[in-house]
């Protein structure tokens, strides 16, 4: 670990820093500063090194402006018609010149990830699919409902809002655990606790304090694990006695994909028919060019069918209720774009009004079960 460690904090460059920052998607949102990464690209030749300069400075040092770690928290609905904060989701806005720092502490971490992670945990590590866990858990469920196997019991426990709340004593006890050099763990610590919010209701953004009664707020967004699955012999009235938790019956759902015992049914299906139907009514109030809503089609619905196929061998039935599905939601705006005629789509053809005529639309969704249709 002492080659991993060294690496992991050695000298950062200009280089480095024009490269993260150039990785930036210009159309992400700017923080308090109002600077987009796009602006810090097209004014490279004249702020790039002072910009470089002052990242560097941060790594020499372990201290950031508190201007620098300013940060918007703004609330994006979950639903058409939110009632509570519940069903809103915070995201924050922050610096380009933050994002770029943590980018790089990020990358150098992603370094050693595989070496720190177990291999029983797939996701957020390069070289593993978070799918492997699907298929292992799902060969451990095999002969769940067969009754003259012994006695078997696997507890599902999915932690609540885990991204969101870790003690900072904790997280940085954790990085010494684990290895990571004093100078690296100060860099994370003063990126984590340096950081003063500003809340934006109603376009107006007001300053984010913490109150003196609140001196064990600590709240940090770092957790990979967030759906947890414990196997152990099952003997039903001693687990129920001692663990208090309510029986359940498969399927269950684990990363989003139901696990049973037997063969995938058309009902096991339903969730992901479900899902398909929330997005498109959730678009119905959207203003978006027709090929713009077919992007969607290509780009969202039909990757939750490639999700589940990494699984799962789908029923064919569920197969036709998707086409139905992508088809009768273009149908039913195509006429409202002035379109007549057919259609032809990666995932079949789609027509408007009466006309028996086919033409290439040029764009199409892209799905494993749907490129022969």
């Amino acid at each position: 670990m002492d080659n991993e460690a060294r690496a992991i904090i050695r000298l950062v460059t200009i280089d480095e820093d024009k490269t993260t920052f150039f990785d930036i998607e210009e159309d992400k949102a700017p923080g308090p500063d109002g600077f987009s990464s796009g602006f810090f690209k097209t004014a490279w030749p004249v702020v790039g090194e002072e910009v470089s300069n002052a990242i560097i400075d941060f790594f020499k040092t372990g201290r950031l402006l508190k201007q620098l770690n300013a940060t918007l928290l703004t609330l994006i609905p979950k639903v058409r018609t939110p009632h509570s904060v519940a069903e809103f989701r915070p995201i924050s806005c922050c610096n380009v010149i933050y994002k770029v720092i943590t980018k790089i502490l990020v990358s150098r971490i992603r370094e050693i990830l595989d070496l720190l992670i177990s291999p029983s945990q797939n996701a957020f590590v390069p070289g593993r699919l978070i799918s492997d866990n699907v298929l292992l858990a799902q060969e451990l469920f095999s002969g769940y409902n067969q009754c003259r196997l012994p006695p078997r019991c696997t507890l599902k426990v999915d932690l609540r809002k885990a991204y969101d709340t870790m003690k900072w004593d904790f997280m940085i006890a954790t990085l010494r655990m684990f290895g990571f050099p004093t100078v690296f763990i100060r860099w994370i610590e003063e990126c984590v606790t340096s950081a003063h919010y500003s809340v934006v209701v109603n376009g107006g953004d007001e300053e984010f304090r913490y109150h003196w009664r609140c001196q064990d707020l600590n709240l940090f967004q770092l957790s990979f694990v967030d759906d947890l699955l414990l196997f152990s012999s099952g003997l039903r009235d001693s687990l129920l006695v001692t663990l208090g938790f309510q029986e359940g019956h498969l399927p269950i759902r684990y990363l989003g994909l139901p696990l049973i015992s037997a063969r995938l049914s058309f009902a096991d299906c339903q969730p992901l028919l479900q899902k398909i139907d929330s997005r498109i009514k959730g678009w119905e109030g959207v203003q978006l060019s027709f090929a713009g809503r077919v992007q969607l089609i290509k780009s969202v619905l039909v990757s939750f069918e490639v999700y589940w196929a990494m699984a799962f061998i789908l029923p064919k039935g569920i197969i036709k209720e998707m086409i139905k599905r992508l088809r009768t939601s273009l149908e039913r705006i195509g006429p409202l774009f002035g379109l007549t005629g057919s259609f032809r789509f990666d995932f079949g053809t789609v027509r408007f009004g009466q006309s028996k005529k086919t033409k290439e639309l040029g764009v199409g969704g892209k799905c494993s079960h749907f490129d022969s249709l």
